[in-house]
């Protein structure tokens, strides 16, 4: 479990760390730095995630809501909450870049 504060700390660094790169397609470069997050790789964080961001609707915002029957299905309720997870801390990182660069 982490804190609010801990929470939003790691993104901010998370996004610091990513405009440091200044390589490549910055989607591709979020995607990959989330895919290997210890945020997305351990299920425990997924409920802080969700809590806290800022963008727990993302996938929904991407996806619609026509997918999430078939991740039931085939990866069960962690499967599902991994994926909005996932994407809930990768748009906060993307929002947080995109406010760094703004400033």
């Amino acid at each position: 479990m982490i804190t609010n504060g801990e929470y939003f700390t790691e993104v901010r660094t998370s996004a610091e760390y990513i405009l440091s790169l200044k390589k490549g397609n910055m989607s591709e470069l979020l995607d990959d730095y989330t895919d290997a997050h210890k945020y997305n790789i351990y299920h425990s964080y997924n409920s802080s995630i969700l809590s806290y961001s800022r963008n727990d609707t993302a996938y929904n915002e991407v996806f619609g809501n026509s997918e999430i029957p078939h991740i039931l299905e085939h990866a069960g309720i962690d499967g599902l909450l991994d994926t909005l997870a996932y994407y809930a801390f990768r748009q906060d990182i993307q929002d947080k870049i995109e406010e760094i660069e703004g400033e």
